[in-house]
C-alpha cells in the first residue's frame, strides 16, 4: 500500500463505480448502517442493485426523481435486489451495458421493457446476460434464438 493511502481510497475514474466501491467497504466495517444514493442515473441504479446482491449489503436506498415535477422518489435498493436474486441482477446489468446505457445506442426512446421482460422469462438468457463479461465467447446454445 502507498504511504499514507487508506483502503478507502480508489483509482476508479467513474463516479458510479466510486459511489459502489465505498458503500462496499464502509459496509465491511458495520453491518447496521443505511445508505442513500442521491441520483438519477439508471447506471448507479443498475451498479448498486447488482453489487448489492453480490455483497449482501442492507439498507441500501437510491434517491431518484426531482421535486419540481413531483417524480422524487426513493428505491430500496436492498429490497429490489433480494427479490432478484444474484443471478438475475447480474443479468440485468448485462442487459443494460448490451442495449447501451442511458441515451446512447439503438434503445435511445424506444425502452427496454420489453428486453427486460424477454430476459426474465428465460433462464438461457439470464445465464447468457449474467456472464456477459466472463465467457470468452458466446455458446453455440445462445446463438441464434
Amino acid at each position: 500500500m502507498v504511504k499514507n493511502q487508506t483502503r478507502y481510497d480508489c483509482s476508479h475514474e467513474e463516479a458510479d463505480t466510486r459511489l459502489v466501491h465505498h458503500i462496499i467497504t464502509f459496509h465491511g466495517d458495520e453491518n447496521t448502517r443505511s445508505y442513500i444514493v442521491r441520483s438519477n442515473d439508471t447506471d448507479v441504479l443498475l451498479l448498486l442493485v447488482y453489487h448489492v446482491a453480490i455483497h449482501n449489503t442492507t439498507n441500501v436506498w437510491m434517491d431518484a426523481g426531482l421535486d419540481g415535477n413531483n417524480t422524487r422518489r426513493y428505491i430500496n435498493v436492498s429490497s429490489l435486489s433480494n427479490a432478484l436474486g444474484s443471478k438475475k441482477s447480474s443479468a440485468i446489468l448485462g442487459l443494460h451495458s448490451f442495449t447501451g446505457c442511458d441515451y446512447t445506442g439503438a434503445f435511445y426512446r424506444k425502452g427496454k421493457t420489453r428486453a427486460l421482460e424477454i430476459l426474465l422469462k428465460n433462464d438461457d438468457y439470464i445465464e447468457a446476460f449474467a456472464n456477459i463479461g466472463n465467457m470468452p465467447e458466446v455458446p453455440e446454445s445462445h446463438k441464434n434464438n
